[in-house]
């Protein structure tokens, strides 16, 4: 199956290259898990199981966490094929962190509990709606060789700039362009603005 995890458009060569850690190409679980106990002691790829997961973008309980996520991430979105009975990937809730920043809480007990909520990707998918997670992430505590990750041929968050159009949209335009594996989503997103453009315009002469 297929997982999701956002990076920036400069990192992918590195990733690519695996020369900026000294590591093999790929994935390296670089940042810590949390901020205590166990989480500090670990690790992780972080990754979603859809591109823009509906609990994510709109969850009632959690108004803004979709834009703290986007503020914290990059803009590329890598897919990854994982093996769904690998027991070293875990699904945890995040809502459990959450909860405690937004309530002023203690963020020791917090982690303990965001770190005791974790389950194996196959029980997970097996009992998700028993388990009920809030806002689920999913943890790659080793390496993820490039021979199982692939750049989308969904960029929302690459297409979000390139909407709001203006001089940035210009610049970020570049750096897409450094990402050879983006030439051909960049050249139908291009045929597709166009195609929407006209479209509108006809409409108006209507």
């Amino acid at each position: 199956m297929k997982i999701y995890h956002y990076t920036n458009l400069d990192d992918w060569s590195e990733i690519k290259s695996g020369e900026d850690y000294g590591k093999d190409p790929g994935l390296i679980p670089l940042r810590r898990i949390g901020k205590h106990g166990e989480t500090w002691k670990n690790s992780a790829t972080f990754c979603l199981l859809e591109p823009e997961p509906e609990q994510w973008k709109n969850n009632e309980n959690f108004t803004d966490i979709w834009n703290k996520f986007k503020r914290n991430t990059g803009r590329l979105l890598l897919e990854i094929e994982v093996d769904e009975n690998d027991e070293t990937i875990k699904v945890v809730d995040w809502a459990n962190i959450e909860s405690a920043l937004n309530r002023g809480e203690d963020q020791k007990k917090a982690y303990d509990k965001y770190w005791d909520s974790k389950v194996t990707l196959k029980e997970y998918l097996k009992n998700k709606n028993k388990l009920n997670f809030s806002l689920p992430e999913i943890l790659i505590t080793e390496h993820v060789p490039m021979e199982k990750i692939s750049v989308s041929n969904e960029q929302p968050r690459i297409k979000e700039v390139l909407e709001e159009e203006g001089k940035y949209a210009e610049r970020f335009i570049d750096n897409i362009k450094r990402v050879p594996e983006l030439a051909t989503w960049l050249k139908n997103y291009q045929t597709e603005k166009e195609n929407r453009k006209e479209l509108a315009n006809k409409m108006k002469l209507r």
